[in-house]
């Protein structure tokens, strides 16, 4: 009895343990971030394993996105910040944003060689999905039925439905 007494005292002094561990703050460190051909050295970032907060003014280094109270925006396209997603956060009269979070959210690769504290990030993959993200179609020529060239920037500011058809 007494056996099975300390085995479950260990187990919940363990997993308290864990879960003091799993909420502990992130740690002020100076990291080295590589991306979109930038080296930019980082004084005052936060590291909690493998999630890297950088002060608000580097985001857009970073990503390519400027942020703004809409979310992360590049030009007219805007990735809003998912509500509860806490990619900001605030500590001693600064703000912070969690890189590695947007990069989780945009399916943007990156890895990280803690020993040296360096954070490597591959190019947000907006640039293949921008017109998804617009909603707006590159431009195309075809003939009509008369042959006459028509162009979709014909009709460029008006409702197109485009409709195609294969015969395979």
């Amino acid at each position: 009895m007494m056996r099975r007494s300390l085995l479950l005292a260990c187990s919940i002094f363990g997993l308290a343990g864990l879960a003091r561990a799993e909420a502990a703050e992130p740690l002020p460190a100076k990291v080295t971030v590589l991306a979109r051909q930038n080296v930019l050295i980082i004084d005052r970032a936060l590291v909690d394993g493998q999630e890297l907060w950088v002060p608000k003014e580097n985001v857009e280094a970073i990503t390519g996105f400027e942020l703004k109270p809409q979310g992360l925006c590049a030009g007219e396209a805007c990735i809003p910040i998912p509500a509860g997603a806490q990619w900001l956060l605030e500590r001693d009269g600064r703000s912070y944003f969690s890189v590695t979070r947007f990069a989780q959210k945009v399916d943007q690769l990156y890895a990280r060689d803690a020993e040296h504290n360096v954070w490597s990030f591959t190019a947000v993959p907006i640039a293949q999905t921008a017109p998804l993200v617009t909603g707006e179609a590159p431009d195309f020529a075809l003939p009509d039925r008369t042959g006459k060239t028509v162009r979709l920037s014909d009709f460029r500011g008006r409702k197109v439905l485009i409709l195609s058809w294969a015969s395979w």
